[in-house]
């Protein structure tokens, strides 16, 4: 049968999403993340930045990647961020150090933190994991 001759309900192989060509959506965090397993998890305070600067990992801030700022865990960590209101979640990588105020542990990059909350808020309670 040639291909011009294909039932609609039959998907070719190339028409089937896999995990490295499915865009990340909040709600798709499993996709983002397959293979890696939940390593700690934590309940805290998570804002948001957006201005552009260097990063402790000495690379440009990017505010439409989806990156964060912790205080300790290893540059390049991935961690998955849960608005636990919501249930959605979002997978960042870790590039900068901070927050430095009160009781937060995550900066988000602007984009992740619309992934999963209001920016008009600008900070919300979160669950992570951390991932490896």
């Amino acid at each position: 049968m040639a291909a011009s001759d294909a039932k609609p309900s039959e998907a070719s192989p190339a028409a089937t999403p896999t995990p490295s060509t499915v865009t990340p959506t909040p709600n798709h965090a499993a996709a983002e993340a397959p293979s890696l397993k939940v390593i700690s998890t934590g309940k805290c305070g998570a804002a948001y930045y957006d201005e552009e600067q260097n990063t402790a990992s000495g690379e440009r801030f990017n505010p439409d990647a989806l990156t964060a700022a912790h205080r300790s865990l290893p540059m390049n960590s991935k961690i998955r961020v849960i608005n636990p209101a919501s249930g959605d979640s979002v997978v960042v990588r870790i590039n900068d150090r901070g927050p430095w105020q009160g009781n937060l542990c995550l900066d988000l990059s602007r984009a992740a933190f619309n992934a999963i909350g209001d920016l008009k808020k600008g900070m919300m309670r979160v669950h992570y994991e951390v991932l490896g």
